[in-house]
């Protein structure tokens, strides 16, 4: 019975290593890693694939491609399913229509920063994840041999029934300054102290509209030294 169990145990492990990629993209062609400090559009010019190394005159760009993770931190917990490995944007070519880039051809791509907003379903808010290990993200680009993903367009005849004159903004602050343990994961801003009693933080909150309500959410965290004499 004991060796039938072993047997059993080295079969599902085989089961679980199948399901990974057996190489990673990364693993053949040319790839350059671009690294983006804020969420946003990017752009990638001719000079721009220049100084990476490519020769964009004999680039056809619809070969070109970029891979990344997307935002945030990879999730902690082996069994929440995640990419085994790094899945291609969508991006659009300006000037690929005739297989060439030309020196006025751009390439842009959206770009998610190192931290992540999450939605909270019980709060009805977003809360702020920031990344522990990176302040940048990174994205990778390579010209290959396969066609790249592409951002379509799409006719909508709807004729619009809503107006939206105003958007929700969010803004963050941290700073990790502080490790009291000096390890682990939880890092701390801004101390306050018997000679650091209060302390600004300004935001730019820019054109508001009226009767504007703001939410803010701050955690702070509290340490007491107590002696050890005799009560």
């Amino acid at each position: 019975m004991k060796s039938g169990g072993a047997i059993f145990i080295i079969f599902i492990l085989m089961l679980k290593l199948n399901a990974f990629a057996q190489s990673s993209v990364l693993s053949t062609g040319k790839w350059v890693k671009l690294k983006v400090a804020k969420e946003g559009v990017y752009k990638i010019t001719y000079q721009n694939l220049k100084e990476y190394g490519f020769e964009p005159d004999k680039i056809n760009p619809n070969f070109i491609r970029i891979h990344g993770y997307g935002g945030g931190m990879l999730p902690q917990p082996n069994n929440i399913i995640r990419p085994n490995d790094l899945p291609e944007s969508s991006i659009w070519i300006k000037g690929q229509e005739d297989g060439i880039f030309n020196l006025e051809d751009e390439v842009y791509f959206y770009a998610n920063d190192a931290d992540k907003w999450i939605f909270n379903s019980i709060t009805g808010f977003f809360e702020h994840q920031k990344n522990l290990y990176d302040d940048f993200n990174y994205y990778f680009l390579t010209v290959g041999e396969i066609k790249g993903s592409r951002i379509t367009n799409s006719d909508f005849n709807v004729t619009p029934d809503v107006v939206i004159s105003s958007v929700d903004k969010r803004l963050h602050y941290e700073k990790d300054l502080i490790n009291v343990l000096r390890s682990g994961r939880n890092w701390f801003g801004e101390d306050f102290n018997s000679n650091i009693l209060n302390r600004n933080f300004l935001f730019d909150i820019g054109n508001t509209a009226p009767n504007t309500i703001i939410n803010l959410n701050s955690t702070l965290a509290v340490s007491a030294q107590i002696g050890s004499g005799n009560a």
